[in-house]
């Protein structure tokens, strides 16, 4: 999954300065691998060719030892890893319902009692252990205990707030360690721990820094945590979680460099670190056939039709695959502790030699003909008649020959579908010293010098028996053949080779390679003995005896004499590791629809397609319509996956399945929304095989921003001798309409349901001018009329109030879509722009049968009183109307604060204990805070609006009010029209829409018995009633003096 490199690639391994190929201050080190090409997947992306031949390298470097330190780090890590990845597992069950959720929950709860009570190395009989490491070893302990102990005695209630709570105690007692932004994959959606103070203090080794090389310059790199991969002699648990397994990376761009939403690359690895001493048996080393090479290469060029050194110009009869450095076969020698096993032979490096269109279906093959005006001004060939777009020479078009698997349909035809004339040609003048013209025009003029033409043809892939990764495989494999003992590759340098020679081949090069075996068995592992120390030396070595003696590993003698020192680094051999049994598999990957896609445009999106990649294979699914909620239904399957690993490692630890969005516009461009990463279920034996169900992933875009989720899930089948006699693919999947669908027991099961929503109006909604109400539910979508005068009337018209969305529906509610509510604002000459949004996510609560035999109608919520039933009349009592003589005694009787007293147990008087005090309940908070009141909200359900999507500190651009806003009916078979019956509550008067106005004031004074003056405006039909009241600070509430305003409106 790597862009395209022009140039050749390598990678380069390092710690610490050990490693580093530019650093001629230690030693050389066998730390980077051989260049390779990148070859394109078929798809967009490329990827490198290293198949069964795999690269190894060796890093030798010198530490303080601080294993008992890592010992302790690692075997928390294992404790916070294995709860962290239960409480993802107990995040997933969206269903509260769900059996399944109490089990995951008594399975955290197990394996965190017995990680916890799994003793910490001691740090107290530790000689190098500091005062530091004691006290934070104490930390940890009781840490642990006290963790174990709440798990025993945890309730299955708010289950993922404590889980939460205790991995952020773990979280505190371990150092950072980086991972968060080393592109280290560890799971589902997963990239790393969370991140931790920088303020904890730095770990004891440095990182292992894995770098992308293009043009001799660090592109990308991979940091990985020195103690993740660190081997212990105490155990699996002591050991890094990635020591000697296979893993996958994701290389990142330094800051400020690459492409926006663009990976470098994935690497998949194996990496160990440890003392040499422990790697006698390093399983590592024993998966393949490990070989270790010395390469050169011979260089020649074609000088007056004869091959030879004459005309290579700066480049080295002897070099390296870049020409680089002079690298002859008669200094190369063995290091210590080896010897050569045969002499020099020429070994094409077919690698080198694949043609990087291997994976396409079809190829446009082009070629430019050039002319120019001769002293008559008449056209003729020019110097170079036949170049490419850039100018550089080419063949004629009647010398290109069809390479093998490829045919043409079609011959050489002119393009006339850009500026050029009736018969092909752009005009120019041609300017010095390339004699090639800066810009092209269509007209020809008398002072142009120069003109050319576009001829062009597409080249097919023929269709084999093999697949295409299964030719390359077979290529990379082939012996030399009839023409080709020689060995020569050639082209011009720099350029792409052929084992052929070319018409107007110039340059051409083949590659000698001599094989190293170790001496004898010295205890450890043979490649940990290729370290050179030529640098070194040369600063603290002198004499003729030195300077006498042959230099390993082609060192020119240059190099020797610190006045001509040459800067490049010298040359080290490679290491090769083989493996001669690939496996096959099958991945089949279900793609069902997207949701939560945030987007700040009227249309969500346009043209939605999903892009699956796989090691170097990729596909896409179908591209839909716009849509809040892209709904694909889709399987896709890759065939022929060829992995060389051990299939119980793949099962352990399996390559990262990558879902891009993207989407397609009307001009054709394609966009990246964002990618989500997970490791899909392998099965060894299709006899166990259970279809893994569908998960919502979530999809990330930069710097680890969500961007919505996807439902889907994977799995990866191996594929056996006896399956791969059967006709692909291994499994059935339902074809239908140009595409596999999902199999039928995956499916949610659909309904067709109608959604109803009452829209009331907008508040709190600064900048808006003429807002209107979009409601999208998946390719479903309804919008108001919009608000003419906002500012006066910030309510939807009576004739759009009430919106119908016939829909299908998932009835299982973990596959629901949220529904979509977008402000759209309207403007001056049709521009219209996003304001705000919310999505719904659950829509269950709001679900209703109205067919049911025992639906009941939701009716108007009605304020509650014991003696009083409405609630003006109450007011009416309370404020205006003299009051009994008893209630007048009753409130002079009981002040306040007794009453407070009584109901919460504070001096209680037997004279008051008929009453009924004891049933006022105190809260400690507001009563905004008490879920019961709901946040003292008025019928209408509010709804706040974002502009993106919403966070912890995401500013509320507004409010829509809605009452009840959502009342789902079922569809019946037997309807298939829209019924008359509605959800809409009984009472609900939804003809009145002006807001009308109520102003009491009522004043009263303890000691006084006047008449009072009152204010009131009556509204033509009161739905609801808000109150404002202030009083002042008395401490019996008799004793008043107030001004209460209160405003009506039938609209909120």
């Amino acid at each position: 999954m790597m862009p395209n490199f022009e140039d050749l690639i390598h990678f380069e391994v390092s710690i610490g300065h050990y490693g580093n190929k530019m650093d001629l201050n230690y030693k050389p080190l066998v730390s980077s691998t051989q260049y390779s090409p990148v070859i394109h997947d078929g798809n967009i992306y490329h990827y490198v060719p290293w198949y069964n031949i795999k690269p190894v390298v060796a890093v030798t470097s010198n530490w303080e030892d601080v294993s008992f330190r890592m010992n302790c780090l690692n075997l928390l890590h294992f404790t916070r890893d294995r709860l962290k990845a239960n409480l993802d597992t107990l995040k997933s069950t969206r269903n509260p319902k769900d059996p399944a959720l109490l089990c995951q929950w008594e399975k955290l709860l197990r394996e965190l009692v017995e990680d916890c009570k799994r003793p910490l190395p001691c740090m107290t009989d530790q000689p190098k252990a500091t005062n530091l490491d004691r006290k934070r070893w104490q930390l940890r302990s009781l840490l642990l205990q006290e963790l174990a102990q709440k798990a025993k005695q945890a309730m299955p209630r708010d289950m993922v707030a404590t889980a939460e709570d205790w991995l952020y105690r773990l979280n505190a007692v371990l150092p950072e360690v980086g991972a968060a932004h080393t592109g280290l994959e560890l799971g589902a959606g997963r990239a790393g721990p969370d991140v931790l103070p920088p303020w904890q203090p730095q770990m004891g080794l440095p990182d292992v820094m894995i770098w992308l090389v293009a043009k001799e310059q660090r592109v990308a790199y991979a940091q990985v945590p020195a103690h993740s991969v660190l081997f212990s002699r105490a155990g699996a648990l002591h050991s890094g979680r990635l020591c000697g397994k296979i893993q996958t990376l994701l290389l990142q761009y330094p800051e400020g460099e690459g492409q926006k939403d663009v990976l470098p690359a994935h690497l998949r690895v194996c990496m160990w670190l440890g003392n040499v001493t422990d790697s006698k048996d390093l399983q590592l080393l024993c998966q393949g056939d490990m070989a270790v090479y010395a390469e050169t290469y011979e260089n020649q060029a074609k000088y007056k039709d004869q091959w030879g050194q004459q005309g290579l110009y700066r480049c080295p009869n002897f070099s390296d695959v870049m020409g680089n450095k002079t690298l002859p076969m008669t200094e190369f020698q063995p290091p210590l502790g080896w010897h050569w096993q045969d002499s020099w032979t020429v070994e094409p490096q077919r690698r080198l030699l694949l043609d990087t269109d291997i994976n396409k279906s079809q190829v446009l093959e082009e070629v430019y003909e050039n002319q120019g005006r001769d002293i008559r001004g008449a056209w003729g060939p020019a110097a170079i008649p036949n170049t490419d777009v850039n100018g550089q020479p080419t063949e004629a078009r009647e010398n290109v020959k069809c390479p093998q698997g490829w045919h043409f349909k079609k011959d050489w035809v002119v393009e006339l579908n850009h500026a050029v004339d009736s018969k092909g040609w752009e005009y120019g003048v041609g300017i010095p010293p390339s004699g090639l013209p800066q810009v092209w025009s269509p007209v020809e003029k008398t002072y142009h010098s120069c003109r050319r033409r576009r001829w062009a043809r597409v080249r097919f892939r023929n269709r084999g028996e093999l697949s295409r990764e299964q030719e390359t495989v077979s290529f990379l494999q082939l012996g030399p053949a009839e023409g080709e003992e020689d060995g020569w590759e050639y082209d011009a340098f720099g350029s792409k080779f052929h084992l052929h020679p070319q018409p107007r081949s110039r340059f051409r090069r083949r590659c000698w390679r001599r094989r190293l075996v170790p001496d004898k068995d010295k205890g450890v592992a043979p490649v940990f003995l290729l370290e050179g120390s030529l640098a070194m030396d040369l600063k603290h070595r002198a004499g003729k005896e030195e300077e006498s003696k042959p230099w390993p590993w082609g060192l020119d003698r240059q190099f020797r004499d610190p006045q001509r020192q040459d800067a490049r680094p010298p040359n080290m051999p490679f290491i090769y590791c083989t493996f001669n049994k690939p496996h096959y598999y099958q991945l089949f990957c279900y793609i069902y629809q997207a949701r939560n896609l945030v987007s700040n445009q009227i249309l969500t999106f346009q043209g939605p397609f999903i892009r699956v990649v796989f090691l170097n294979h990729s596909q896409c699914t179908q591209t839909l319509r716009s849509s809040a909620g892209p709904t694909w239904a889709q399987t896709l399957i890759f065939q022929h996956l060829l992995l060389y690993e051990n299939p119980q490692d793949t099962k352990e630890s399996p390559p990262l399945v990558v879902l891009e969005l993207w989407q397609r516009d009307s001009w054709g461009k394609e966009s990246l929304w964002g990618r989500s990463m997970w490791p899909p279920v392998v099965w060894l034996d299709l006899q166990d095989r259970i279809l893994p169900p569908m998960r919502w992933h979530p999809l990330m875009k930069e710097l680890g921003k969500e961007e919505g989720e996807i439902l889907a899930s994977c799995e990866l089948i191996l594929q056996t001798e006896k399956l791969g006699e059967k006709q692909l693919p291994i499994l059935s999947v339902p074809w239908k309409n140009g595409a596999y669908t999902l199999p039928k027991s995956i499916q949610p099961t659909i309904k067709r349901m109608a959604i109803e929503i009452l829209a009331w109006g907008l508040r709190n909604m600064k900048k808006a001018s003429s807002p209107q109400l979009l409601v999208e539910f998946g390719e479903e979508s309804l919008r108001t009329e919009p608000i003419r005068d906002f500012q006066t009337n910030p309510n939807f018209p009576e004739s759009e109030s009430v919106l119908v969305l016939i829909v299908l529906m998932p009835t299982e509610e973990a596959y629901a879509l949220p529904l979509v509510v977008k402000v759209v604002d309207n403007w001056a000459f049709g521009q219209q722009t996003v304001t705000g949004q919310a999505n719904i996510d659950f829509l269950q609560p709001y679900f209703c049968d109205p067919w049911a035999q025992d639906y009941v109608h939701p009716k108007l919520p009605r304020l509650s009183g014991k003696k009083h039933q409405d609630f003006l009349g109450y007011l009416s009592r309370k404020f205006w109307f003299k009051s009994s003589k008893a209630e007048d005694e009753y409130e002079h009787e009981v002040d306040w604060w007794s009453k407070l007293f009584w109901a919460t147990d504070e001096h209680k008087s037997l004279k008051y204990k008929y009453k009924d005090y004891h049933t006022l309940k105190v809260y400690d908070c507001e009563l905004e805070a008490v879920p019961a009141f709901q946040g003292l909200q008025d019928f209408c359900q509010t709804f706040k609006l974002y502009q993106e999507q919403p966070k912890l500190d995401s500013p509320v651009v507004g409010e829509f009010k809605n009452p009840n806003p959502l009342l789902f009916m079922v569809w019946g078979p037997r309807r298939n029209a829209l019924h008359s019956t509605s959800c809409t509550p009984r009472g609900w008067c939804l003809s009145t829409w002006r807001p009308a106005h109520c102003t009491v004031t009522a004043s009263q004074a303890s000691t006084s018995k006047e008449p009072q003056t009152e204010k009131y405006k009556s509204p033509k039909a009161p739905n609801h009633h808000s109150l404002c009241s202030h009083h002042n600070g008395s401490s019996h509430s008799p004793n008043f003096s107030s001004s209460t305003t209160f405003q009506t409106e039938s609209p909120l």
